[in-house]
């Protein structure tokens, strides 16, 4: 259930609007416009229907995506949702498409654009966070750009490849360190725990910080070389001081590029074929294009 936590009050045509844009949803009816100017309470109206709305359709589990126009103002979006709803998950979510910048080619100067990545690291994490937050299970406000729209991966996919460790499990060290390279995490050497998404494999302990290190934590799994015999949650930034034990732990992939343990072989021949014509194709357009100027 989301809280909403706040001491401002509808006013003026806020509670009508309220009112109305619930009671619509809630018979049915799909498409709603809520107008208002800058400056007059939108972000707070819509999270006042969040509010209102989730606790008349009482949900096993409750899911917001908050799609904004464009990606300059999801994090100012973000970060008045995530204030308004402080004791609920509140995630930000920024497509490759809001990175990304495809070839291109202008026929008009002869100019070639050729493929550009900006890649920030706190996106990252903030995508691979809400990701992870979407296969937990919990009740989450996502807020996006609308280049969201575009998926990443399939959701079934993804959440297969997690796995999780038990008390009294059987385990190996190499099957262990085979899969977290798998899922995306980093070996680390010395004492580099600190970052996001490593593992270290040492006699009879395991040690690794999850991708969405928020919390300033990391996690060590004991083992008798067979079974794993105690799973502790530990403070990094207090010298490792124990925080609880845990009975049971779950595993999640550091990025949403995993690498798959079945063999593709033929498939991957098949696309490295495809992108090779397109490109020779791409190619013989341009030259077509800058021989008819």
């Amino acid at each position: 259930m989301f809280e909403l936590v706040t001491e401002l009050k509808p006013k003026g045509d806020q509670p009508e609007a309220i009112n109305k844009m619930v009671n619509s949803l809630l018979s049915g009816e799909k498409v709603q416009v809520l107008l208002g100017a800058t400056g007059t309470g939108k972000t707070f109206t819509i999270a006042k229907i969040i509010q209102k709305l989730f606790k008349e359709l009482n949900l096993k589990r409750n899911c917001v995506l908050y799609l904004v126009n464009n990606k300059n103002l999801v994090i100012q979006t973000f970060k008045e949702i995530q204030s308004f709803f402080p004791k609920n998950k509140v995630k930000c979510y920024f497509s490759y498409f809001d990175y990304y910048r495809p070839e291109a080619y202008k026929p008009i100067t002869d100019t070639y654009l050729g493929k550009k990545v900006q890649v920030n690291n706190e996106i990252m994490k903030m995508r691979i966070s809400t990701i992870n937050s979407l296969i937990s299970g919990e009740d989450i406000i996502i807020v996006s750009s609308v280049a969201a729209i575009y998926g990443c991966i399939s959701p079934k996919v993804y959440e297969e490849e997690k796995f999780s460790l038990s008390l009294g499990e059987k385990t190996k060290e190499e099957e262990l360190r085979e899969k977290f390279l798998q899922l995306g995490y980093q070996e680390a050497k010395g004492n580099k725990i600190a970052n996001e998404g490593c593992f270290q494999i040492q006699e009879k302990e395991i040690i690794f910080s999850l991708p969405d290190n928020t919390k300033n934590c990391f996690f060590c799994i004991y083992t008798n070389k067979k079974t794993v015999v105690k799973i502790e949650k530990k403070d990094l930034n207090n010298k490792g001081h124990l925080i609880e034990e845990l009975e049971k732990i779950a595993i999640l992939p550091n990025g949403d590029h995993i690498k798959r343990n079945k063999k593709k072989g033929g498939k991957k021949r098949k696309k490295n074929k495809k992108r090779v014509n397109f490109t020779k194709k791409w190619a013989w357009i341009r030259k077509k294009i800058s021989g008819s100027l």
